[in-house]
C-alpha cells in the first residue's frame, strides 16, 4: 500500500485520537482549579447577614413543590423571606400549597397569578410578580424542581457571594437521574453545556462567556434592578442565561459555582418533556447558530464516527474478502485507539458530573439523542420548528439572541406566542 493510502488510513483516527489528548489537558486544568468554583459547605455567615426573598414561581408543579418547599423552609437562614408565585396551575400544586402553609404558618407567602399579560413568558411574568412583593436586600430565585440537601445551603451560598464579591451568583445543582435513559441522555447534554459554559471562563470578568442556571440564582437587588430585573428578559424562554449576560454586559460580577450535591434537580420524568425542555435550553443557550452547527458535527465526529467505524471495520475483518482482511484489521486497530481514548475523556468528565465512569460506555447513544437535540434547536432557531414549552407554542422570529448591545425591556420578542 502506497504511502497517501496510508496517510487517508491513519490520519482520520489519529485526529480524533489528539483531539481527546487536548480534552484530557483541559480537564486536568478544571480539575486543578475545581476548588476555585466550588462552594465550601463550612463557609460561614458575617454577623449582619443581608436579609433574602427566595421568589419560586411554580406552574403544574405538584410532583415537585412539597419536595422543594420542605427543604426551603428548613434553611437555617437567619433573615429570610419566602414567596411561592403559583403561577395559573391547573394541578394539584394550589392544594399543595394550602396543606404546607397550614403546617408552617406565617413561613411563606404564596401570591395567585391569574392572567398572563401579552408580551410575557409566564415564569418571567411570575418570578417580576414575586419581587415585587418582596423586601430582602439579595434575591434568590429557585426552580420549583429543585430541593436543598443540607439546612445551610443557603446560607453557604450567600457566604459564598459575599466572600467573592459576587453580583450574581449562580449555583448549580446536582442533577437527580433516577432512571436510566436519563443517565444517558442527561450525562451527554450536560457535558456539552459544560464545554460551551466552562466556570474559569465564566467566571472571568474579561471573558464575555456568560451562564446561570434558573435552579438557583442568587443576585443583589441593585444589580437585578440596574439590568431591568425580568421585565428585561419578559418573553425569553432562557431567561436565566439571558440575565447573566446582561450582568456581565453591565459590568457587574458573575459566578458560576458548584453547590457539591448541597442543590439536588429534578429535571423530565418524562423522555417527551426532556425533548421540549432541553430543544428550549440548547435553542437560546449559545449567542451563534454556527456554534450549534460546529458542536453537532464535532460531537457526530469524534464520539459517533469512531465506533461506526470500528464495528463496519470489523464486519468487513470478519465476512469480508479474504485479500481485505488485513487492511480492515488495520482499520479497526486505528479507529478502535481512537475510540478508546475519547472514551476515558468522557470518564474523567461524567465523573466531574458525579457519575459512575461506566456510564462513559453509553457515550454513542448519548452523543446521539444530544445530536438531535442540538439539530432541532437549530430548526427552531431558524423558525422552521415550534419551540413547545408548558403547554404552550412560541416560533422563533429572530437568529442569535442579543449581544452586548442588545435591548432590554421593550424590545422585540425573539419568540412569538402562537
Amino acid at each position: 500500500m502506497d504511502t497517501a493510502t496510508w496517510s487517508w488510513l491513519i490520519a482520520p483516527p489519529a485526529l480524533v485520537a489528539l483531539e481527546a489528548l487536548t480534552s484530557h489537558i483541559a480537564l486536568s486544568v478544571v480539575l486543578r482549579r475545581r476548588s476555585d468554583h466550588e462552594v465550601d459547605p463550612e463557609a460561614s455567615l458575617p454577623d449582619s447577614a443581608p436579609s433574602l426573598s427566595v421568589i419560586i414561581p411554580a406552574r403544574d408543579e405538584q410532583d415537585n413543590i412539597e419536595r422543594c418547599m420542605r427543604t426551603l423552609v428548613d434553611q437555617d437562614y437567619p433573615d429570610l423571606e419566602i414567596i411561592v408565585v403559583d403561577d395559573r396551575s391547573e394541578d394539584r400544586t394550589p392544594q399543595i400549597l394550602r396543606r404546607l402553609q397550614d403546617e408552617h404558618p406565617k413561613t411563606f407567602t404564596v401570591l395567585v397569578i391569574e392572567h398572563l399579560p401579552d408580551g410575557w413568558v409566564g415564569k418571567c411574568h411570575a418570578a417580576h410578580e414575586g419581587v415585587a412583593h418582596s423586601g430582602g436586600e439579595w434575591l434568590c430565585l429557585i426552580d420549583a424542581d429543585t430541593c436543598f440537601a443540607s439546612q445551610r445551603a443557603i446560607s453557604v451560598a450567600v457566604a459564598h457571594a459575599l466572600e467573592t464579591g459576587a453580583d450574581c451568583l449562580s449555583m448549580l445543582p446536582r442533577l437527580q437521574m433516577p432512571k436510566v435513559w436519563e443517565r444517558i441522555v442527561y450525562s451527554a447534554c450536560g457535558s456539552t453545556m459544560l464545554t460551551w459554559f466552562p466556570p474559569g471562563r465564566v467566571n472571568n470578568p474579561h471573558s464575555r462567556c456568560a451562564y446561570a442556571n434558573g435552579a438557583f440564582i442568587l443576585m443583589r437587588r441593585p444589580a437585578y434592578e440596574a439590568i431591568g430585573g425580568h421585565e428585561a428578559v419578559r418573553d425569553d424562554l432562557n431567561e436565566d442565561v439571558r440575565i447573566a449576560q446582561y450582568v456581565k454586559d453591565a459590568g457587574l460580577r458573575l459566578r458560576v459555582a458548584d453547590s457539591g450535591g448541597l442543590l439536588k434537580m429534578w429535571m423530565y420524568d418524562r423522555p417527551r418533556q426532556a425533548w421540549q425542555g432541553w430543544s428550549r435550553i440548547v435553542c437560546r443557550s449559545v449567542r451563534s447558530i454556527w456554534t450549534l452547527i460546529g458542536t453537532a458535527v464535532w460531537k457526530t465526529l469524534v464520539d459517533i464516527v469512531p465506533i461506526v467505524c470500528v464495528l463496519a471495520g470489523l464486519g468487513v475483518a470478519i465476512f469480508g474478502p479474504s485479500e481485505g482482511r488485513r487492511l480492515a484489521w488495520v482499520f479497526v486497530g486505528l479507529w478502535a485507539a481512537a475510540e478508546v481514548a475519547e472514551m476515558t475523556v468522557c470518564m474523567r468528565l461524567y465523573r466531574l458530573l458525579s457519575l459512575h465512569s461506566a456510564w462513559a460506555l453509553t457515550r454513542p447513544l448519548g452523543t446521539a439523542a444530544t445530536v438531535a437535540i442540538i439539530l432541532h434547536a437549530i430548526c427552531q432557531r431558524l423558525g422552521l420548528r415550534k419551540t413547545v414549552w408548558r403547554g404552550r407554542h412560541y416560533r422563533s422570529k429572530q437568529g442569535p439572541p442579543p449581544d452586548a448591545s442588545g435591548q432590554r425591556a421593550g424590545a422585540v420578542s425573539p419568540f412569538q406566542r402562537r
